[in-house]
């Protein structure tokens, strides 16, 4: 695959047309920019990237939609076939793939089966993810040389690079399904010793068949008084019946209490002596010296006997009274005889039978427990076949390993040809500092199956990482594990790169993408940094400069002299650092 031509609707669009071999975007500043912050540094080098992954069906950036309804089209060549892609900037998912109207996902198919050559999928591997090693989309993408992708798993990115590397899938697939498995086993075992069936268990204070055999017991009991348990149509109401028998009783037994006083208290009214004789009025007088005259003592007399008529009124009164108090109590005293026996007949019915209501709830509080042992019972089970599968996991863990490790073993030849690779470019930059490219079995817990490094000895701060960089993208461009023959860098990987570097950068892309080769490189670059690599070259280098520089290789020159002079013929601001 390579591309051909990017191309738009807007009138006063640059349409760019890509060859073969080197392809290079010169921007130039023509006056002082000041509003570049997050944004496409003004003439549309970047954007130029941006239009391309929008047309290899990537997720388009909300500015573009400013747009309206302008399209972008992208020619490129596969296998000798022209293709080309049309993408909206309305926000659609509509696509035109060979004039065909298809949608967003059904382009990413078809760009993943034609250009990749992959029939059936990888879990992970996708078009967008493999496409993305061959044109870095973002400022954060050239942060480090394995950085593709804005906020890709690292198994995800090794399983990616491993594959364009020449790496077998399943070995890194391996690695990453266990430690899934690994940790969905655990989870359920959390989910497990947080349930309220077994929470006292894994506290410690009880075992499993402790609980199953209490439970089975409890059951047992229960099944006894449900076989032995004997409903009584009428329970509630015999129920209710002695309830009030109970009452009444409780009543008369009060009543009972009130004649009873009443009686003792006219029983002790009735066993005082009220009766006063005159003998003993007139003895009390003699016994102070005084005599009574007889006319007085006929007075006692008569007042006396009034008194003692009076007396015996009042006696037979309470007998009377009595008598009645008497007869009620006997009454009551029956009432509450015939209750006792009515009460306890009653209670011995009660006793031998139940209600309809207490039969069933006898029968729920059974159910109850019969789910609960069944579902002890089953915890059970689980907690021993996932603490089994996790020992498996375990085993398997091991197993990768050893596995991964002879892999890389029988693998020896593709090792050092990715050395070599890498080490062809890294050295032309770096003579005396070490360098290379290993790939090693991962130990760690983890789901990273192998170590990738792509490394170059040195301080990160003159350029080294941008040097890593472009080695790494070519040593996957020139394995050609897929059939992509093309690689785009933004200006940005030159940024920070001594000019000296700069110069073997030129050196090692004007070798590799010659007019022969059937690969393409596209590059957009600032023409300030030409200046530069020309102040530090020797005769032999300005000349390449010179020549690399001019002719058809320029496929574009971009200046912020106004807004017609930009890709857009026209000025917009995007956001592209994100």
């Amino acid at each position: 695959m390579i591309l051909k031509r990017l191309d738009s609707s807007i009138s006063t669009f640059h349409t760019i047309t890509f060859k073969k071999g080197l392809n290079f975007i010169l921007g130039a500043r023509e006056k002082e920019n000041t509003n570049t912050k997050d944004s496409y540094n003004g003439v549309g080098k970047s954007l130029i990237i941006e239009l391309i992954h929008f047309c290899l069906a990537s997720n388009s950036v909300k500015e573009l939609k400013e747009l309206g309804n302008h399209w972008c089209e992208l020619e490129f060549e596969h296998n000798g076939e022209t293709h080309i892609i049309r993408r909206f900037f309305d926000g659609t998912q509509q696509c035109f793939y060979n004039s065909e109207s298809i949608s967003l996902n059904k382009l990413k198919d078809i760009l993943f089966e034609i250009c990749f050559e992959i029939s059936n999928s990888i879990s992970g591997i996708s078009f967008r993810s493999l496409i993305s090693r061959y044109i870095r989309r973002y400022k954060i993408n050239y942060s480090n040389c394995f950085n593709y992708v804005k906020g890709e798993q690292p198994a995800v990115t090794l399983l990616n690079n491993g594959y364009l590397l020449g790496i077998e899938p399943q070995k890194i697939l391996n690695k990453v399904q266990n430690k899934e498995l690994f940790s969905q086993l655990n989870s359920t075992k959390k989910s497990l010793q947080s349930d309220p069936v077994l929470i006292d268990y894994f506290k410690g204070q009880g075992t499993i068949d402790f609980k199953i055999k209490d439970i089975t017991d409890k059951l047992a009991k229960l099944y006894v008084e449900r076989d032995n348990f004997q409903v009584l149509e009428n329970f509630d109401d015999l129920k209710k019946k002695s309830d009030n028998i109970s009452f009444q009783t409780k009543q008369l037994i009060n009543q009972r209490y009130i004649l009873n006083s009443r009686i003792e208290k006219i029983n002790l009214v009735l066993t005082k002596k009220d009766n006063i004789k005159i003998e003993d009025v007139i003895r009390l007088y003699e016994d102070i010296n005084i005599q009574l005259p007889s006319l007085t003592v006929k007075n006692i007399e008569e007042v006396l006997s009034f008194h003692n008529i009076l007396a015996q009124k009042r006696i037979s009164t309470f007998e009377k009274q009595k008598e009645e108090y008497q007869a009620t109590l006997d009454i009551i005293n029956s009432k509450i005889q015939d209750n006792e026996k009515e009460l306890s007949s009653i209670l011995e019915v009660l006793s031998k039978y139940g209600a309809l209501n207490d039969y069933n709830l006898l029968c729920k509080r059974i159910i109850s427990l019969e789910n609960e042992l069944e579902k002890t019972k089953d915890y059970k089970y689980l907690m021993k076949k996932y603490e089994k599968e996790i020992l498996l996991s375990k085993k398997k863990k091991a197993e990768i390993l050893i596995e991964n490790q002879d892999y890389l073993e029988s693998q020896q030849f593709m090792l050092d040809e990715l050395m070599n690779i890498f080490r062809t470019y890294s050295r032309q930059f770096y003579v005396n500092k070490p360098s290379g490219l290993t790939i090693n079995v991962n130990n760690k817990d983890n789901k990273i199956a192998f170590d990738i490094d792509a490394d170059i000895e040195g301080d990160s701060s003159d350029g080294i990482n941008e040097v890593k960089i472009f080695c790494f993208d070519l040593t996957i461009l020139m394995k050609n594990v897929c059939p992509i023959n093309f690689l785009f860098h933004d200006s940005r990987l030159l940024a920070n790169m001594d000019p000296r570097q700069r110069n073997i950068w030129l050196r090692i892309v004007s070798e590799i993408f010659n007019e022969n080769s059937n690969l393409q490189y596209i590059v957009s670059i600032n023409e300030d940094v030409l200046v530069t690599m020309d102040d530090v070259a020797d005769d032999s280098t300005k000349e390449l400069i010179s020549s690399t520089f001019s002719g058809e290789n320029v496929r574009l020159r971009l200046t912020d002299k106004n807004p017609e002079s930009k890709l857009l013929g026209m000025q917009i601001n995007i956001r592209y650092d994100k």
